[in-house]
């Protein structure tokens, strides 16, 4: 089977009115040093289909804020430990790989001072999946912003507190 890359350009695709190449660079460490011309090319050709974000969480419209509610996620691991739930430290880890959750060095370091809440979009309930993390399924288009979105959502319905809340991908 071939590993080839398929893009789907529509020739009729245009920038969102809203569109800033500069931002777009500056939030997808992939896209460091990038032109004008070669952001917007990218976004065109990748940034599109892959719902890459390309203006910062402030500059989210209303709209787009609305269409992330509750229904974004679905529980599929859940840490109900004290320690775990009564820290005010969270990171949040979205994790294309679900098998890079078990026994890994990276998360086992963070988790000694955060409590870790991953979000995937590949993944399953009865996946092999350490108790020691809450994993929540998210819907793959959403962006980075609405996938935190989704985590404070679900830190607020299950009224836990939280002084912090980082984010990362892996």
């Amino acid at each position: 089977m071939s590993n080839k890359r398929i893009i789907k350009y529509d020739k009729n695709a245009k920038l969102p009115g809203d569109f800033n190449w500069e931002t777009y660079v500056a939030l997808h460490k992939d896209l460091t040093g990038f032109s004008e011309h070669k952001a917007k090319s990218h976004y065109l050709l990748f940034g599109i289909n892959e719902h890459r974000q390309y203006k910062h969480a402030n500059e989210l419209s209303s709209n787009e804020l609305s269409n992330s509610d509750s229904s974004t996620y679905k529980i599929i691991t859940e840490n109900s430990e004290d320690s775990y739930i009564y820290n005010s430290l969270w990171c949040h880890v979205h994790c294309n790989t679900p098998n890079l959750l078990n026994n890994n060095e990276s998360f086992e370091k963070v988790a000694k001072y955060f409590s870790v809440i991953f979000t995937c979009d590949d993944i399953n309930e009865g996946d092999e999946l350490s108790s020691e993390y809450t994993v929540l399924k998210v819907n793959k288009t959403l962006s980075d912003i609405i996938q935190k979105k989704s985590v404070k959502d679900y830190l607020n319905e299950k009224n836990y507190d939280y002084d912090l809340l980082i984010t990362m991908t892996y």
